[in-house]
């Protein structure tokens, strides 16, 4: 895969922290990742403190590639946006509430050190009236969407538990549109 161009902030969507897989295929990329990562790197994604949270160090990793993954696969120029300031992770955030905790922003900087993301700093324009603001994006690297290349997309329905796209449910390989809402599905997937 040729090196990407810069990334464009505006070619983004939020990191979606509702996606988890545990499928063994995706399970052998978090750890060959892990793996990999300087002992430094290890321990600065586990944390030193008793006060740990609910999700290891592991996990939040674990939550940033799978996402990394569908977004590469859905456009390989897709990135993420992922909030790193403190208010983010507080109690009753959209983090928080599933238990990712600033933990997040140790697993992003060690991503990057190692080469495994790209990372563009977010921006806070304060005599702007927040015109042009925009939080941190990250993207696969070629380094991460080679491990990545043995993966089917097309059995990428079978890695997804559960997942809200939009208004679609995705349940083990099947996109079924909720009736209340009264949308239809954006998007298939073969099994």
């Amino acid at each position: 895969m040729a090196d990407l161009p810069e990334i464009d902030v505006w070619h983004s969507k939020p990191l979606d922290v509702h996606i988890w897989s545990e499928h063994p295929k995706i399970n052998q990329v978090v750890d060959t990742v892990y793996e990999s990562l300087t002992e430094e790197n290890r321990v600065l994604i586990s944390g030193k403190s008793n006060n740990q949270g609910k999700a290891s160090g592991r996990t939040h990793l674990k939550v940033v590639l799978v996402d990394l993954y569908v977004a590469c696969k859905t456009d390989p120029q897709l990135c993420i946006g992922v909030a790193l300031g403190n208010d983010a992770y507080k109690v009753g955030s959209r983090y928080n509430a599933l238990h990712i905790s600033s933990r997040m922003r140790k697993v992003i900087e060690a991503l990057t050190d190692e080469g495994f993301i790209d990372f563009k700093q977010g921006s806070n324009n304060r005599s702007g009236g927040g015109v042009g603001n925009h939080t941190s994006r990250i993207r696969a690297t070629t380094k991460l969407t080679e491990l990545f290349s043995p993966l089917v997309w097309r059995s990428y329905c079978q890695i997804w538990c559960l997942s809200i796209v939009g208004h679609a449910v995705i349940w083990s390989g099947f996109v079924v549109s909720i009736p209340s809402l009264n949308v239809t599905p954006v998007m298939t997937f073969a099994r």
